[in-house]
């Protein structure tokens, strides 16, 4: 980990892993594995690398092309997919209830009912891998009740993670390549 990395909180290592984790999840999805490539011109965008860099624009232009053909052939762009979807995912777990909470609110979705938001609330100031361990804990201690109550908080927070993932960034990365899709059209037509 880099001292740029420890320094920040778990909601930014989250806001700056996001594309990674969205690329890991859509990747193994052989529809959208072209989208997992957007993610990651996403996740470059946000660590600010510039997009005319040759060695990117090559390494891209070689994921494309295998994604096309169904082959993986630029094996360092989906080392990175792996990577980075890695550290969203350890992000996500060393975040502390309410800072996932405010993550997710901060994307749009504040409609939690009530008694869904009494359950999460109810472990603030925990991290959400200390809710997985106790919920695995509590289920090899045969506690019904204890393990039922951990997996309710933690089915929750999953479907909001979802809801991140999915639902905000990938309907996001649709969104985007459609446009450049058909401004690319447009290109087209005007060098013709």
């Amino acid at each position: 980990m880099t001292e740029e990395e420890t320094e920040l909180t778990s909601k930014q290592k989250l806001v700056r892993y996001e594309y990674g984790g969205l690329a890991g999840r859509i990747f193994k999805d052989q529809s959208r594995s072209a989208y997992s490539l957007e993610a990651m011109h996403g996740l470059y965008a946000g660590f600010g690398l510039d997009e005319d860099d040759p060695v990117l624009a090559r390494s891209f232009a070689e994921a494309y092309a295998g994604v096309r053909d169904g082959q993986v052939t630029n094996s360092g762009i989906f080392k990175a997919i792996e990577l980075y979807s890695k550290k969203y995912e350890i992000a996500y777990g060393e975040s502390k209830v309410e800072d996932f909470m405010e993550y997710v609110e901060g994307k749009g979705f504040s409609d939690i009912p009530d008694e869904v938001r009494a359950i999460i609330d109810k472990y603030k100031g925990r991290t959400i891998e200390e809710l997985e361990d106790e919920a695995k804990d509590a289920k090899r201690a045969g506690d019904r009740d204890k393990y039922e109550e951990y997996s309710k908080v933690v089915s929750a927070l999953g479907l909001l993670k979802n809801y991140v993932l999915e639902g905000v960034l990938y309907a996001n990365l649709v969104k985007e390549s459609t446009r450049r899709n058909l401004e690319g059209i447009l290109e087209e037509k005007r060098r013709r």
